[in-house]
């Protein structure tokens, strides 16, 4: 990648930064990518905590939901499987079944951080191909977005 010479520090963890929140490259990689050293990228990894951020990207709201549906499930299997006239939650059993439930209409009607950042790296890859500041400068404005949707 003969653009990584022309990058500053900051550039290259920003575009280090990209194509490891992707999972598909290695940070051995990404060092060769973006022009600097493998353990520069593992500090930048660590200090920046790009793993944590990275799961967070790769828990899709789909298993989530599919979790919960499956605990709301069980919940009502074991009150089925009570005898006649004792089919009913208990107190505790209610309470969980709410929570849950509440869980999973506000998880299906709000747009996650994972899908957020999914839909900006896409672009930004998208326009890198075309115009490679302007993909710089989008970048930085997504980065501000998406920090402001985790706090």
């Amino acid at each position: 990648m003969d653009m990584a010479k022309e990058l500053n520090r900051e550039e290259k963890k920003k575009l280090a930064k990209e194509l490891f929140l992707t999972g598909k490259h290695q940070q051995k990689e990404i060092a060769k990518m973006v022009g600097t050293a493998e353990n520069t990228i593992g500090r930048w990894v660590k200090d920046g905590k790009w793993e944590l951020l990275r799961a967070n990207l790769t828990t899709t709201k789909e298993s989530v939901l599919s979790n919960w549906y499956a605990q709301l499930a069980e919940l009502n299997k074991n009150i089925a499987d009570r005898e006649a006239g004792s089919r009913f939650p208990t107190s505790s059993e209610s309470d969980r079944m709410i929570k849950i439930s509440a869980a999973i209409k506000k998880l299906e009607t709000e747009t996650g951080i994972a899908e957020i950042t999914s839909v900006c790296i896409g672009l930004c890859e998208f326009i890198r191909k075309y115009d490679v500041e302007e993909a710089k400068r989008i970048s930085d404005h997504f980065n501000a977005y998406i920090e402001s949707k985790m706090k």
